[in-house]
Parts: C-alpha cells; structure tokens; sequence
C-alpha cells in the first residue's frame, strides 16, 4: 500500500485524527509493517505488549476465550490503548487470511514525542477526552497517566522553547532550571558545568539548595557534591536522604541541613558529558523511577541548550576577536601612519627653522597641520565604530543622524540629512542600507576632503531611495572600476542582496555622488 494511502487511514484513527499530514508522514516512516499468515495469532489474551495496529490487508478476528468479538478489516485498528502504557493484552487478535498491518510502537511513538511534543500533546488531549466515557475507576487511573505525561511532556517542550528564546548562556541555565523544578514540582535544584580546562565542575545556576557550596569545587575524590559525583561517574544517582547518605561530602553534613531526598542526572550534548542537573525535595517526596526518567531526558535537552548558547558565546568572542584586528589594522593603516608624518614634518620644520629657512619651516608646520586633522578625522571615526549601534534603537533615519552628528560635524564637514517621509522598513533592510551609507561617508571623510556632505532618505512607490553626495576632491571612475576597491565591492554585494540598483557619479575636482534604490517590502537582506 502507498504511503498516500496509509496517510489517509492514519487519519481515520481518532488517536491521530488532529495530526497534520506532514506529522503523520513522520510516524509512517518510524512505524514497521508487518505481515501475519492465515491463522496467526497477532496478540494473546494476558500477553503483555506496547504495540498499536492498523489493518492495511487482510481480516482479522478478536476473540476473548472462546468468545468471538468482532471482525476487522482494512482500515480498522486495534491495540491503542497500549501506546499510553504497556499493559496484558485483553483479547486474543488472529488473522483469518494473510493480512498485513502498520504497526506503531509504545517506544517509537514516545521517541516521536520527545522530538516533537506538539504532536504528543494532540494525541494525549484526544485520550482524555475518550476516556471520559469509560468506567469511572478506570477514567482516575488512566488520566492519572495522561496528566503525568502531558505535565512530562510540557516540561520538555518549554525547555526545548528556552533553547529557541535565547542564546545567552546564563539566562538559558537560569530558565531551563526553572522549568525543569516546575515539571517535578520542588523548588530547590542546580545545574553544573564541567570546566574542561580545570577539569572540575562549575555551578551553573542554583535555586533554594539547603546548605552552602564553595565556590571552587574538586571532584568527589576530594569532596565535593552530587553533580560532581554524576559528571565523574555520568550516570544518574539517587539520594535517599543526604544527611544519611555516604557518598554526601562531609562539608555538607557539617552544615546541617534539612533531611531531603536527591536525584543528579549527566547532561550531554554530541555523547559528551557537559554537566549535570540536581535537584531535591522534602525527604517525604522520593523520585520516583518516572520522574528520573523526565529528568533525564530534560538534561538532555538542556544540555543541547546550553551546548548552541556556549557556541553562540564562542562565535560572539571570534566576532569581537576579528574587530579588533580590524580596528588594529586601521589605526596601523591610517591613524599610526598619518600621527608618523606628523612627527617627521615637525622635526622638519625644526631643522629648517633652526637654519633659518622659515618659508620651508612654514609650508612643512601647514603640511603638518593639514596630516593632524585627517588623522583627528579618522580616529574620530574608529571611536565611533567602538560605540554600541544606534540602528536597532532609533532607526535608519536616527542612525544616520547620529553619525553625521558625531564624525562628520566633529571633524569639521558640514553634514546635513534631509527626510523626506516616513520609511518604515524591515530591520534587515535597514541594517544593508546604513552600511552601504557608512561605507560611503566613511570614503568621503578619509579620501576626499570634503567640506560638506549630504544625505537624502525617501520612500516612494514602494522604492526607498538614499542619495550621499560631496563636495570633496572625486576620483576617475574609470580608475575605480579597474581596481575594484573593497568597499566599492561590498556595496554592490550589499546593494544585489537588497535587489537594488547602485550608481556612483564622480570626477576629479567634482565632488561624489552615490544613489542607492532598493524595493521597500520585496528586498530579503
């Protein structure tokens, strides 16, 4: 049978009735077939099994005893009951002629849960609502389980959420920790880090523990705690009571704390293990085997956060790392160079008015004057590139305000931007858009001694339009096209990933004009 057609009986079961397509497509691919001779009997009345079946081909008979119940044929399914719990079977089920099933596993289903516990939570709501209408004894004991593992299943979606929500290491600690207490009902827990280059464990984020711990930690050997006992050892281990227990470091103990039960489980991420979570509760309240089951498997999941936030961190300081070398290229490009010069043409001027010869003294002092002010333009502009972007706070039109304001107007040019409506643009826009700006004030301020510069913003017909001109020195375009300078280069890649046009009109003498249009709402940065 063709996977379309499998699709289309998934869909008649009332556990699968509010799947999506696509989620059943999932559950279809994890599922087996299975084909059963005339005669076979396919489950056993009292045989324990965790199996749900769907007739794809053939017919089969449910008999309790010597009782014939029903008859089944494609389309038709039996066993559900067991995907929410192994328990005995009921009935017997035989195949009365060769039939074939899809069959769905307790394990499978639950490992597709895990993965995607939106489908889980669809298929736990339509369970509830079918058990309302069975035996009352029953209803308590099965929504019992429903309730445990929809609270389980909750547990795990919101950690995954957290994961999503943010790439900030302590705050992804410091949330997940929170959720993870929620989910087993306690509010004392902590979440530790194994240092790789101490080689010892770290807390992470801590809530409400009973005792104090130091704030450097060894491993258990030397004693320490219980995260560090499950980081060494990476397996999970239960406390029954640590003020009795053992394997409880003697630092603890002396502390006094309340009786309380504990459960460490490892986290991992890629087979390695990260750390380890804790948590406890009143000595009255054990974990049971379920709730370190959950806990397992939200460390788990909070160790693949934290994983994705500490590579965000490491891509964050590799990013900081190779600013600085730029940065340190420039002031060795521009500012060392130009402050270098300076202090030749004053020793210069020196030497020539020492012999006299002050005309020459005067034309290197006006020299000198002329190469300190570009170098006071430049470093002006590296201080800026330093300071925290104006861009996500006040916009392409406040940024652009800003840095006119505080490069161009400080180093003496003339900066005016003009406004001539309201631009409401995609923040991936605005961010392509003020680079290309940046790049071209910043060729205006070191290379073209302009004495004034203009940049005009509108937003018409669906087109934002940016023209930057100046009254600075210009270059030969056709020199320009040759080299193909960097920032010429990065413009244009800028200005093709908006699908705009970029134009650039200069001369020698004539100053430099650039105009930029892009599409408002079609451009994709």
């Amino acid at each position: 049978m063709k996977e379309k057609d499998i699709l289309q009986l998934l869909k008649e079961v009332p556990l699968f009735s509010q799947f999506k397509s696509e989620e059943l497509a999932l559950l279809i691919q994890r599922a087996s077939e299975d084909e059963f001779e005339p005669h076979t009997a396919i489950v056993q009345e009292h045989s324990p099994g965790d199996e749900f079946y769907l007739i794809l081909n053939g017919q089969v008979e449910v008999r309790k005893g010597s009782k014939r119940l029903a008859k089944l044929g494609v389309g038709q399914f039996f066993g559900e009951m067991a995907l929410l719990d192994e328990k005995l079977r009921s009935a017997d089920v035989i195949a009365l002629e060769e039939t074939r099933c899809l069959v769905i596993s307790s394990h499978t289903l639950h490992t597709l849960m895990r993965e995607h516990p939106d489908m889980a939570l669809k298929m736990l709501a339509e369970l509830t609502r079918r058990l309302r209408n069975t035996d009352q004894e029953s209803v308590a004991a099965l929504e019992q389980r429903v309730a445990a593992r929809t609270r389980e299943l909750s547990a795990l979606y919101e950690v995954t959420a957290v994961a999503s929500e943010s790439l900030d290491l302590q705050e992804t600690m410091e949330r997940s920790l929170e959720k993870l207490l929620d989910a087993l009902d306690t509010h004392r827990g902590a979440i530790f880090l194994f240092n790789e280059k101490t080689g010892k464990p770290e807390i992470g984020a801590v809530r409400d523990i009973p005792f104090k711990l130091p704030e450097k930690m060894d491993m258990v050997k030397s004693g320490s705690n219980l995260g560090a006992w499950v980081i060494e050892h990476g397996v999970p281990l239960v406390i029954v009571d640590i003020t009795k227990d053992p394997r409880v470091p003697q630092f603890i103990k002396e502390q006094n704390p309340p009786p309380v039960t504990g459960v460490g489980v490892p986290m991992r991420a890629k087979g390695k293990v990260l750390g380890a979570i804790t948590v406890m509760r009143e000595v009255e309240r054990q974990f049971s085997i379920e709730e370190v089951a959950l806990l397992a498997s939200i460390a788990d999941q909070v160790g693949v956060a934290i994983e994705n936030a500490k590579l965000h961190e490491q891509a964050q300081q590799v990013a900081v790392f190779e600013e600085r070398q730029r940065l340190a290229r420039d002031l060795h490009d521009s500012v060392t160079q130009s402050i270098y010069s300076v202090t030749l043409f004053a020793e210069a001027a020196r030497r020539l008015a020492s012999d006299g010869d002050l005309q020459r003294a005067q034309s290197h002092l006006e020299q000198l004057r002329e190469t300190a002010q570009q170098a006071l333009k430049e470093l002006r502009l590296l201080v800026y590139e330093l300071r925290p972007s104006m861009l996500e706070a006040e916009g392409l039109a406040g940024a652009l305000r800003q840095r006119l304001s505080t490069v161009e107007e400080r180093a003496g040019v003339r900066a005016e931007l003009i406004v001539s409506n309201e631009l409401k643009l995609q923040k991936s826009i605005e961010t392509e858009i003020y680079h290309i700006a940046q790049e071209a004030l910043n060729n205006s301020l070191k290379h073209a001694n302009a004495s004034s510069v203009v940049v005009r913003l509108q937003s018409l017909d669906g087109i934002v339009k940016m023209v930057i001109s100046d009254d600075g020195s210009g270059f030969d375009m056709a020199h320009i096209k040759k080299i193909r300078g960097v920032g010429l280069t990065s413009m244009q890649e800028r200005t093709e990933r908006l699908k705009g046009k970029l134009k650039i009109e200069s001369a020698p003498g004539k100053g430099t004009t650039l105009e930029l249009e892009v599409p408002q709402e079609a451009a994709k940065a």
